[in-house]
């Protein structure tokens, strides 16, 4: 008998869970509004010379339940449960705002006004 006999045995078994788990289909639990909030942080405000871009990580959601708002010096981000409100350190132009949404990512970026 070698000493790795029962290694050898926990790994088979180990092998086979993972196969088990791997072939089920696993429906993702729906989060409460309390959890949608927490996930919604942490976010980021980045600045550059001309611009602003703010990153909000915000998993579980469509784009479309996100509604995005930027106003002279701020921007909004509300969905159906949580809305957050980030104050820019200068001025910017509205019309400049492009938003993503991608892997439960939020990025706006809109341009300083000149």
């Amino acid at each position: 008998m070698s000493e790795y006999d029962g290694f050898d045995s926990m790994l088979e078994d180990m092998l086979r869970l993972a196969e088990r788990l791997f072939s089920e289909s696993v429906q993702p639990a729906p989060i409460t509004a309390r959890q949608a909030q927490e996930k919604a942080e942490p976010d980021e405000l980045i600045e550059s010379t001309d611009r602003f871009t703010y990153i909000l990580n915000a998993p579980g959601y469509q784009q479309d339940q996100l509604l995005v708002s930027v106003l002279d010096d701020e921007i909004d981000v509300k969905a159906p449960d949580f809305a957050v409100k980030k104050h820019l350190a200068g001025r910017v132009d509205p019309g400049t705002a492009e938003s993503k949404y991608r892997n439960g990512v939020l990025s706006v970026t809109v341009r300083k006004r000149q």
